[in-house]
């Protein structure tokens, strides 16, 4: 394949994956030093391996040696928040006509149902704001009877308004369709897009905002996002105990099957089995941006209902996300549309979907250094995007919380772990490895290699060797009946506490 295109563009690309790959120097070891143009395109006209053939091998990683840390002294839990006060900035900016939950739910409605005036909610809150659009607590101050929903959580749109907020509304109204836990809820269903009038209303340029989404109404998650657990239990020292791990990887399982099946995983005649309303023609969804901070925690439920011992964990932020087909033929050039067989340029695929998502998170998919040679069309790992994408991301997080502070699987030391030299080689369940898997640090954690084995299956190298959602959802449930007797971890001192109204 030819390598034409904006040579800047492809050097640009080709060291950001190149650096992305590179172990970080020694303390007092220079830098890594950028490729040159040439030095690129010598690289990238070479040929990776044989399609079909063994790829070669690959850096073999030292594993570290376990090493006692110094406990640090337990701090006392988590403090109520403090009140905001009305005078800061963020407090002010969400009084405006602009930011009112316009669309929320009105007095004696469920949620999505007749709406009410915006002016009945009150702003409690700013709930999140990263590189995206913020994201506000809001809870029902108007007659009652007031909603069943009393507390909604509202992301508003930047200005100007761009695609993130009708594609995330797009996904979370076709994943909410059938019911789940495990996906957070869209109350005003299909997003709002604004007319010339509802942007008067609102104070809002028509100009600008006519036919844009300006705002998604869904479910408060009181329990705050799977990152702010993991930061609490690293600054208290506090691992994750096993059956609590068990239950967050059930919860991301099946969160992960409604993207793949439209629903969650069912039994029948004691066979876990896809909904019955899965058509394996359509199209599922890869959330590119799976990780804690985009994971977030509702109350437990009481005895008798689903999750009686530990929150209940959804998959939320899927401003990224993208329906793929099955056929792991996904990488696609906009302007042709021909996908694999198009006149297809390296940095035309890097800019698509290489990219989405957040460093640390990215799948091999993604990160392979096969991309890196010409013959890269041919892996059976480059921009082959499907189910076991989501597969890979959702087992770097769970690496993450096994591990706690130390960080995502690395993705420059890669090993086979049946070909791990002096005697650290070990079988993944009982056999042989089959491939190439990421994350060095699992095997000194103190779990189960019940739950070890499984997470480097997930981070497989191969898409081909990870395993399915079904296979994963029965290893869970036996993981979790493993671990019956085990006392059940108290949370009251984990719990989020509930904001105080300013």
């Amino acid at each position: 394949m030819a390598t034409g295109g904006d040579p800047a563009l492809f050097l640009e690309a080709f060291n950001y994956w190149d650096e992305y790959l590179t172990p970080p120097p020694p303390p007092g070891a220079p830098a890594r030093q950028a490729m040159t143009l040439a030095a690129a395109m010598a690289n990238y006209n070479s040929t990776y391996a044989v399609p079909g053939s063994t790829a070669p091998l690959t850096t073999t990683a030292v594993f570290p040696a376990a090493v006692l840390r110094r406990r640090k002294r337990r701090l006392p839990p988590i403090a109520a928040p403090r009140r905001a006060k009305p005078t800061q900035n963020y407090n002010l900016k969400f009084t405006r006509r602009a930011y009112e939950p316009v669309g929320a739910p009105g007095p004696g409605a469920p949620g999505g149902g007749p709406t009410g005036s915006a002016r009945n909610w009150r702003f409690v809150k700013l709930l999140g704001q990263g590189v995206g659009p913020p994201v506000a607590l809001w809870e029902y101050n108007g007659p009652l009877p007031g909603p069943v929903i009393n507390k909604i959580a509202v992301k508003n749109s930047p200005t100007p308004p761009n695609n993130d907020l009708p594609i995330e509304g797009a996904h979370l109204g076709m994943l909410t369709i059938a019911p789940t836990e495990h996906i957070v809820q869209l109350y005003v269903n299909p997003p709002d897009t604004l007319t010339p009038a509802e942007c008067a209303a609102q104070g809002l340029d028509p100009l600008i905002w006519n036919t844009a989404v300006r705002r998604l109404i869904m479910e408060y998650c009181p329990q705050g996002s799977l990152q702010r657990l993991l930061n609490y239990r690293i600054g208290r020292r506090l691992p994750f105990p096993e059956l609590t791990l068990w239950r967050i990887f059930e919860c991301l399982i099946d969160g992960l099957a409604v993207m793949e099946f439209d629903g969650e995983i069912t039994t029948s005649a004691g066979v876990l089995v896809p909904p019955a309303a899965f058509n394996p023609a359509d199209n599922m969804v890869v959330h590119f941006d799976l990780k804690p901070p985009n994971i977030f925690g509702i109350n437990r439920t009481y005895a008798g209902g689903t999750h009686p011992f530990t929150p209940i964990w959804k998959l939320g932020d899927f401003g990224l996300a993208q329906d793929l087909s099955r056929d792991k033929h996904n990488v696609s050039v906009a302007s042709a549309g021909l996908g694999w067989t198009g006149p297809a340029l390296y940095s035309q695929l890097h800019s698509e979907m290489r990219r989405h998502g957040t460093k640390g998170y990215f799948p091999p998919e993604q990160f392979s250094p096969r991309w890196h040679y010409r013959d890269y069309r041919d892996s059976t790992v480059c921009g082959k995007y499907g189910p076991w994408s989501n597969i890979w991301s959702m087992a770097a997080v769970m690496y993450q919380l096994a591990c706690l502070d130390e960080g995502t699987p690395e993705p420059y030391w890669p090993f086979n772990p049946a070909a791990l030299p002096g005697g650290q080689a070990f079988p993944i369940r009982g056999a042989p490895a089959l491939g190439i898997t990421y994350g060095t640090k699992l095997r000194i954690t103190p779990y189960s290699a019940a739950l070890k084995d499984f997470i480097h299956e997930c981070l497989y190298e191969e898409p081909a060797n990870r395993p399915t959602i079904l296979t994963l959802k029965a290893h869970v449930l036996a993981g979790i009946a493993a671990c019956a007797g085990q006392a059940v971890e108290g949370w009251q001192d984990l719990d989020m506490p509930e904001p105080k109204i300013p």
